[in-house]
């Protein structure tokens, strides 16, 4: 299942992607550009997403815990 990035989110989204800023995850949490992906209510992963010019949509980051890959 996937579900909407929320603040709470923030120590399993930083555990995946060092890649951004704290400011940044919370203006994507804020943007509705944060998912969380997960398996009967447990995350296993996470994607985030970004527009070109403001209005194309293409993937920033998709990851999966290792543990959760090749299933």
């Amino acid at each position: 299942m996937i579900r909407k990035a929320e603040l709470h989110d923030e120590k399993f989204w930083f555990r995946l992607d060092e890649h951004i800023p704290k400011s940044e995850f919370e203006r994507n949490v804020r943007n509705g550009t944060a998912y969380i992906l997960t398996d009967n209510a447990r995350c296993v992963g996470l994607l985030r997403y970004g527009l070109f010019w403001d209005e194309i949509p293409f993937c920033n980051l998709l990851c999966i815990e290792p543990k959760e890959q090749h299933k």
